[in-house]
């Protein structure tokens, strides 16, 4: 052990030793685990930017317009025999995690680093590599690229190659998730405030420098994500179907993600709004793709219909009622917690270490707050880059003076973590995922079908038929899904994906299925279906198996008139 403490002193100062290290880590998390995506988005990003949807597509929505130029022209370029999308995000990961070690490394002597660099593999390296999120991936960019800012900063030389890199790799946090973005580099001002309380450590020439340095770089990234925002903005804006679908997904998302309006509480405004009881049921299982009904004017006026939000002092008061003791549910939050713990009882603790501890704990629960009130707490995909912030902070508090931990005492710390997060980790080790793994070749199976039938449209119900059924690095071709269509999610009404529909004579999925021959219906039931196109656009209209494909039903629509 001593003669690899020895090898690791002497090349922690190489940046390519730390990225060894964590290529090592990545390496051996994908080989015993299965990777795979948090949530269906990363499936769907990944289907338009290779063009496995029918043609390579730039504008995600979820991610910059950029982003998708790039992810484009890789598989433009390269073609489909790599999945682009999921190794960019490792790569970028695999860059977030090396700088992090890296700094670690030459910021506490050589043993205490490894164990602290353990413990942020395995509170942070499974949720990042091994179940993947682009939200995740924005927040560990960003926390990486502001802690490498406020490294270079302190150096005894400034290292502007240094700053250069973190305000790229800022940029990249914010093309992966604009909003991810701002709460972590806010969060990760706690080191910016100590660093001004602690100017004194620096000579009196050098204190302004380094401030303005600071400073500059941090309003630099800043201002780089309010422009990489017009940019992204103004490729929709500039095209009017394109800008449709902008308004028309921000007001979906409005509902859908947000709060869903009781229909008997407010039946009369619904049906004021053309919406009947089974036309509600049916929206609200997500498959509300009727062009003509549910447009953005419609879901404004469901819009309107939701509750009022509460005061800032009513939403404070439950907030407190329900933080912080919801956090000690989160596996992730004891990360946080350790961290804060090892500072209490070994770090420094003048008025600058504790002033700036107050203001992290502090900053943290009113980024939270904003979180709580707009409705998008408890998500482990925002919560994970929030949380690496925090920890990064303190662990910067922890630097300021060397911790007397024995080695033997880190090393059981970090076994007994790795053990008790074991009840997160046994999902994805490759031994226990055949029943996943056989339920994924299946769902594939049926894409597989589908795509072989590019005579037909098939209309999906939101649900029975997804993409999560795709593995990060599955190899998808391009043209696989574009004769896939669902009838819900934040892709309805995605230019794109319209002018594919059309090619079929589809322009509303709910009325031109009816006596197409070239169209289809799939998924587990079409009752409500049949039942909405029979109130609103042909009452003569029946649902007609016709095939089913792994236990999913195929239907089209004939008309039964005397």
């Amino acid at each position: 052990m001593k003669s690899v403490v020895m090898q690791i002193e002497k090349k922690k100062g190489k940046i390519w030793f730390s990225f060894l290290m964590n290529l090592v880590v990545l390496l051996l998390m994908m080989a015993l685990m299965h990777p795979e995506f948090e949530t269906n988005d990363d499936s769907f990003i990944k289907m338009l930017v290779s063009g496995a949807m029918g043609s390579l597509e730039a504008r995600t929505m979820c991610q910059h317009y950029f982003l998708g130029v790039f992810h484009n022209f890789l598989y433009g370029v390269f073609g489909n025999g790599i999945s682009w999308y999921a190794l960019l995000q490792h790569i970028v990961l695999l860059v977030s995690f090396t700088i992090i070690t890296y700094i670690i490394l030459n910021k506490f002597k050589t043993k205490t680093a490894l164990w602290i660099i353990g413990l942020i593999w395995v509170y942070f390296g499974y949720g990042c590599y091994v179940t993947m999120q682009y939200t995740k991936t924005s927040g560990m960019a960003t926390a990486a690229a502001a802690f490498l800012l406020f490294y270079s900063a302190t150096k005894d030389k400034i290292s502007y190659k240094g700053l250069v890199g973190a305000w790229l790799l800022g940029a990249v946090g914010y093309m992966y998730r604009n909003n991810e973005f701002a709460i972590v580099l806010a969060l990760m001002t706690g080191i910016g405030l100590f660093l001004l309380l602690d100017l004194k450590a620096f000579p009196k020439n050098e204190r302004l420098k380094r401030v303005l340095t600071g400073l500059g770089v941090y309003g630099l990234m800043a201002l780089t994500g309010a422009g990489l925002f017009a940019v992204d903005l103004y490729m929709y804006k500039s095209d009017p179907e394109w800008a449709y679908y902008w308004d028309y997904n921000n007001q979906r998302s409005a509902v859908m993600d947000y709060e869903i309006p009781d229909y008997e509480k407010n039946k009369e405004a619904f049906q004021k709004l053309g919406i009947s009881e089974n036309a509600y049921e049916l929206y609200m299982c997500w498959n509300f793709n009727d062009t003509e009904k549910m447009t953005s004017d419609t879901w404004r006026g469901i819009i309107a219909l939701q509750s009022e939000k509460p005061s800032l002092f009513t939403a404070a008061k439950n907030y407190l009622k329900k933080f912080p003791a919801a956090f000690f549910d989160l596996a992730i939050f004891y990360a946080a917690l350790l961290f804060l713990v090892l500072w209490l009882f070994w770090g420094k603790h003048d008025h600058r270490t504790v002033l700036t501890a107050l203001y992290e704990i502090l900053i943290f629960m009113l980024g939270y707050f904003f979180l709580f009130y707009n409705g998008r707490y408890l998500m482990n995909r925002v919560d994970t880059g929030l949380w690496m912030a925090f920890c990064l902070v303190f662990i910067w508090l922890l630097s300021q003076k060397e911790m007397k931990l024995s080695e033997r005492a880190g090393m059981v710390l970090l076994l007994g973590i790795f053990i008790i997060n074991q009840r997160t980790w046994s999902e994805s080790w490759r031994m226990n995922v055949s029943e996943k793994l056989e339920k994924n070749r299946q769902g594939q199976e049926v894409f597989k079908t589908i795509s072989e039938d590019k005579e037909h449209l098939y209309l999906a119900m939101v649900g029975p038929l997804s993409n999560i059924c795709f593995s990060p690095y599955d190899v998808v071709e391009k043209g696989f899904e574009e004769n896939v269509a669902w009838l819900g999610g934040w892709e309805t009404n995605m230019v794109s994906i319209n002018r594919r529909m059309e090619n079929y004579g589809v322009r509303n999925p709910f009325r031109d299925i009816v006596d197409n021959d070239r169209v289809y219906l799939i998924g587990n039931d079409a009752v409500l279906i049949e039942k909405y196109i029979q109130e609103y656009y042909d009452e003569d209209a029946k649902a007609e198996e016709v095939n089913q494909i792994n236990g999913l039903k195929v239907y089209r629509f004939l008309t039964e008139k005397e």
